[in-house]
């Protein structure tokens, strides 16, 4: 989250960087062409063999006839009626900046501009259009004697003037080689006044164009800022931090800022706003933005922080927005040329804790140097530009924007490295919490059920006493009837009541160690079996061709005793399905099924193993036509020494082992082993067991070279 988060504030800064690069870019190439552009001369701009004519814009710039304090009307100069006699006035300029004779200008007055242009006889009937930057404070604009442009009402005093001043451009055709210009212009109401920005002229798609862009530009900058502002105050909130407070409230004023200044958008979403008031928030967005930012620095910096320092900033900076609000723009302009040495010096303070901060090692500390190395040329750029002397205009909202940009991933880093310390926190306090509850509840648990545990435990105790003594009777038995049995023969051979060494009792004693040997054997296997001694050889084995081999081993057996025996399933599509066994341990349950099946069936009867095979498992069934089994020993069958009823009458040995051993076999096999029976109809038995399937068994043979293949 916090990679991402400061990767995307990173974007966010090149973006405007290129975007502010673009805008810079369109400065200097407008100042270029200033600088290649024809200039007026007394009243006059020569264009006709300028190349760039219609690809690029015309700045209507150098010595326009001044008639100050007159408003003349086109008509008048085309009538070379009785005019004032015009000084030579450079545009643009604020015309405090003239003098006529030794004195200066007032920036209260009414004046007109004239400026003919000589365009080349090809622009003749060409559409062109004006665009207008800035007049203070009102004007009326005439070409060739028709009115196209007019923003506020031009009088020769206050109480007729109605002041407005937003960037403005018209289109026109021109029906002759020369072009007159006649600008009227008022000013009651500000520091300055007159053409202060340039005029442009051009074709309407260069121009359209230009502005088209610089909108873009604005709207962009001005857009981010609210919302990146709007984020920090309403969504990054913490009561003991207020640094997210004072950044996020420095975004908006400064982004409202950017709306009041260049294209002046905040007048086109709010045409009905007094011009006085576009101002006043133009100089207040600008002082509680010094105002915000200082606070938030304050914040970050306690440590290093002057308090007295930091409270003569604000308090200065709170005392000239209530001059900007009790007074009219006529005085609270002219605090703006004093008021570069106050913001110089609350630079020098800001680079005094950034430096500070920086040479203490302090987290973020470089961001800040560099927010404010980036804001300090912007701002005396714009300043210097306000005060008409040099530098670019409204420059201050793109270096606001690129520091804030940067502020934010500061403060995006902080809030990762809060939140993850606090995600750490959460986490280790709920592991706590839950060994806490889980002790509680298991201690509360092991208190509420103690009675039934031990009610439990009793009955268990009594089951497992009840299965060992069912299991030391079944072996003591099991055991004892055949040692009886050779205890009693050889008994009788002792007392001479059967002679000593009768070849037929001695085989019956021999067959009775055999068994003996047998139970212990299998008793000893069953035990390594459940305990997991045991090791199997798995490989990969082809079910069908294994258990056919297993029919061909057995079938001589069965045959000769008169089974009719037969193998089903082994269809030509399941030769090659295959399973991780070990064959002999299989071949053991096979046998040990068929022999019950045999011993179960009379002879006569029949004997099948059918072999079922799909795509996950095969399963194999021995199934018999013998005696069958009741339905209510099924569930013990594979219990160890049991012994179904048909087994006790018939007499037929075994202890009950050999099914028990099966089971574990196949249960190894991660199969499973069941039976179906009917009393007098036979039995099934069967197992299944999964297959390998086709990556398995290609991971199982690069693993493993050993395969058996019973197809040959």
């Amino acid at each position: 989250m916090r990679s991402l988060r400061s990767w995307f504030m990173i974007w966010i800064f090149v973006f405007g960087l290129w975007g502010g690069g673009t805008v810079l870019a369109a400065d200097s190439s407008s100042a270029a062409i200033e600088d290649t552009a024809p200039t007026a001369k007394n009243g006059v701009l020569d264009v006709q063999h300028w190349t760039h004519a219609r690809d690029r814009v015309l700045p209507l710039n150098g010595e326009w006839l001044f008639y100050w304090q007159s408003l003349i009307e086109p008509q008048r100069f085309k009538e070379m009626t009785a005019l004032p006699k015009p000084a030579l006035a450079q545009v643009p300029d604020s015309w405090t900046n003239y003098s006529l004779g030794s004195q200066a200008l007032s920036n209260q007055g009414y004046a007109t501009y004239r400026l003919v242009v000589q365009l080349p006889p090809a622009e003749v009937g060409r559409m062109k259009s004006i665009y207008v930057h800035g007049v203070a404070t009102a004007y009326k604009l005439w070409v060739n004697g028709e009115l196209v442009l007019e923003n506020g009402t031009v009088g020769p005093n206050a109480e007729a003037s109605v002041p407005r001043n937003y960037a403005k451009m018209a289109s026109f055709q021109p029906d002759q080689s020369e072009l007159e210009v006649v600008i009227q212009v008022s000013s009651f109401v500000q520091r300055k006044a007159g053409i202060w920005e340039r005029i442009e002229l051009g074709d309407p798609e260069v121009i359209t164009s230009k502005r088209e862009a610089s909108i873009a530009y604005e709207v962009f900058l001005s857009g981010t800022l609210l919302v990146f502002g709007l984020y920090h105050i309403f969504f990054l909130q913490r009561s003991k931090n207020k640094s997210p407070l004072y950044f996020g409230l420095t975004c908006i004023v400064i982004g409202l800022r950017a709306l009041l200044l260049g294209q002046s958008l905040f007048i086109s979403f709010f045409p009905e706003l007094p011009w006085e008031m576009a101002v006043k928030l133009e100089y207040l967005t600008a002082y509680s933005g010094v105002i915000f930012f200082t606070c938030y620095i304050q914040n970050q910096f306690k440590k290093y922080l002057n308090r007295w320092a930091a409270s003569i900033v604000i308090g200065i900076h709170l005392v000239l927005s209530l001059i900007v609000i009790l007074t009219p723009a006529l005085l609270f302009t002219q605090t703006l040329p004093p008021y570069l040495i106050v913001f110089v010096a609350v630079t020098v303070y800001w680079l005094y804790l950034s430096g500070m901060a920086v040479g203490h090692g302090i987290q973020g500390a470089k961001l800040h140097l560099a927010t404010i190395l980036i804001i300090i040329p912007c701002v005396v750029s714009e300043l210097l530009y306000y005060k008409t002397m040099f530098g670019f205009a409204d420059v201050l909202s793109l270096g606001m924007f690129l520091g804030l940009i940067l502020q934010g991933i500061l403060l995006a880093h902080q809030f990762s490295s809060s939140f993850e310390q606090s995600e750490r926190l959460s986490q280790e306090l709920g592991e706590w919490n839950q060994t806490l509850a889980t002790n509680i509840r298991r201690r509360t648990l092991e208190l509420e059920q103690s009675n039934a545990e031990l009610t439990h435990a009793n009955k268990s105790l009594s089951q497992l006493e009840q299965s060992r003594r069912h299991l030391l009777s079944n072996i003591s038995h099991e055991l004892g009837t055949p040692l009886t049995s050779i205890q009693g023969y050889v008994k009788a051979m002792m007392d001479g009541v059967v002679p000593p060494g009768e070849p037929k009792y001695m085989k019956i004693i021999f067959e009775k160690t055999l068994y003996l040997d047998r139970l212990i054997a299998d008793l000893f296997e069953l035990s390594k079996l459940e305990a997991g001694q045991i090791t199997f050889d798995r490989r990969e084995t082809q079910i069908t061709p294994f258990l056919r081999k297993l029919y061909d081993k057995y079938k001589i057996d069965l045959v000769e005793y008169d089974y009719t025996f037969e193998v089903q399933g082994d269809h030509a599509e399941q030769e090659k399905a295959a399973a991780l066994l070990d064959p002999v341990r299989i071949e053991q349950v096979v046998s040990n099924l068929l022999y019950n099946a045999k011993y179960h069936t009379d002879p006569g009867g029949k004997i099948q193993i059918l072999i079922q095979v799909d795509t996950m498992e095969f399963t194999v069934h021995i199934i018999d036509t013998g005696r069958g089994m009741a339905e209510e020993e099924i569930p013990h069958l594979f219990d160890r020494f049991y012994r179904g009823s048909a087994s006790k009458r018939s007499g037929q040995k075994g202890a009950g082992l050999g099914l028990s051993i099966c089971k574990e076999i196949i249960v190894s096999h991660e199969g499973s082993i069941q039976m179906c029976s009917m009393l007098g109809e036979g039995s099934d038995v069967y197992f299944t067991i999964p297959l390998l399937q086709e990556e398995q068994m290609r991971l199982e043979g690069k693993a493993d070279g050993r395969a058996d293949d019973f197809s040959h």
